[in-house]
């Protein structure tokens, strides 16, 4: 199964291909991710560690933070 970036320890998260301890740090520190692709786009890892990465890894969504875009929109309503 793939690793979920945003729960994953930082332990588990060294032991991906061209992570390592200090990557690792970086990537629970930009927590949360909407996507995978948000390590790039937030410039946490460079592209060579993402390519090695990107079919090893997930970024799956609390389900809190899916219903806050809903309260925003009740909230507009009223």
């Amino acid at each position: 199964d793939p690793m979920d970036i945003n729960s994953a320890s930082e332990k588990e998260l060294a032991s991906l291909p061209k992570i390592g301890e200090a990557r690792a740090k970086a990537i629970v520190k930009g927590r949360p991710y909407g996507g995978k692709d948000d390590l790039m786009n937030k410039k946490v890892i460079p592209q060579d560690a993402y390519d090695s990465i990107k079919d090893l890894v997930i970024a799956k969504q609390k389900k809190e933070e899916a219903k806050k875009p809903e309260a925003k929109k009740d909230e507009k309503k009223k």
